[in-house]
């Protein structure tokens, strides 16, 4: 995580973006400010938010588990 320093009013600002954005929630924690972009957002909501996909053990291809039904061909 990039820090921005304090600002004149003392708020701490940190940068969650690019590839090597820091995981370490602790240190987020201590920010006043994140700043981040739409994109990482939207990232970190699906990885954490949406279903895991399942792999079909019959034609290994990757479903949502509510579309994943025994039995069903797929085409």
């Amino acid at each position: 995580m990039e820090g921005l320093g304090g600002f004149p009013c003392g708020h701490q600002v940190a940068l969650y973006h690019g590839p090597k954005r820091c995981t370490d929630v602790s240190s987020l924690q201590q920010a006043d400010v994140v700043l981040t972009t739409y994109s990482v957002l939207e990232n970190e909501y699906r990885k954490y938010m949406m279903a895991r996909k399942v792999t079909c053990q019959y034609c290994s291809k990757r479903f949502y588990p509510d579309r994943l039904k025994p039995g069903q061909a797929s085409l």
